[in-house]
C-alpha cells in the first residue's frame, strides 16, 4: 500500500512498495511461518498496489496487529520524502486469506 499523501516518482513508488514486500514477507517468515510456507508452495493469489492516506494506512496496520495479521509499516526519510523528517512511505500485508484481505477493501487500486 502506497502512502497518496506524498507525491513520488513512479520509480521510487515501486521501490518503496518493493522494499515494503520483502519486509513483510520477512515478518511472515519469521513470525507466521506457515502462512508463509503456504504462500511460498501453493499458487500465489492476487497481489494489489492499493493507495491510502497516512492516516488510513496507520489504521489499517493497527487493525491487521489487532488480527495478529503480518503486516510492515516502511517509513523512509529524505531525500525519498517530501521534507526533512521520516515519513510513512507504504506499508505491507499478508499473505493474507481472501477473508482476511476485506480489510483493505475500501481502498483505492494504484
Amino acid at each position: 500500500m502506497i502512502n497518496s499523501d506524498l507525491t513520488m516518482s513512479e520509480g521510487k513508488k515501486i521501490s518503496q512498495v518493493s522494499h515494503a514486500l520483502i519486509e513483510t514477507l520477512d515478518v511472515a517468515r519469521n513470525d507466521y511461518p506457515d502462512r508463509f510456507f503456504g504462500y511460498r508452495h501453493d499458487p500465489p493469489g492476487t497481489k494489489l498496489v492499493l493507495k491510502a492516506t497516512e492516516r488510513e494506512i496507520r489504521n489499517l496496520l493497527e487493525r491487521a496487529e489487532e488480527l495478529d495479521l503480518p503486516c510492515y509499516l516502511m517509513i523512509d526519510s529524505p531525500p525519498t520524502t517530501e521534507g526533512t523528517e521520516h515519513k510513512v512511505t507504504s506499508a505491507g500485508f499478508g499473505p493474507l486469506t481472501s477473508k482476511e484481505s476485506r480489510l483493505l477493501r475500501k481502498q483505492s487500486l494504484l
